[in-house]
């Protein structure tokens, strides 16, 4: 699985993005993003998604995140 549509920067200031996370918590998510291994995500990753959104909700493992919200998203934007 390859995420579409989303860019993610080549060079991010970690000084900036430490407040909000460690450099290697940012670098795992730039290479989940550049990658879509789903071996990059925690096994009890919660992932929220604004219910505005399609297929918004609350995804619990690993798994409800590829195989419920990414085949949603896909289903919903390949329609």
């Amino acid at each position: 699985m390859r995420a579409v549509g989303i860019r993610v920067p080549d060079a991010i200031d970690c000084a900036k993005m430490e407040a909000i996370m460690g450099c290697d918590a940012l670098r795992i998510v730039q290479d989940w993003y550049r990658t879509g291994n789903p071996d990059l995500l925690s096994p009890e990753i919660e992932w929220r998604v604004l219910e505005s959104f399609p297929a918004g909700g609350i995804y619990r493992g690993r798994d409800a995140v590829i195989n419920r919200f990414f085949a949603s998203v896909k289903a919903h934007f390949s329609a």
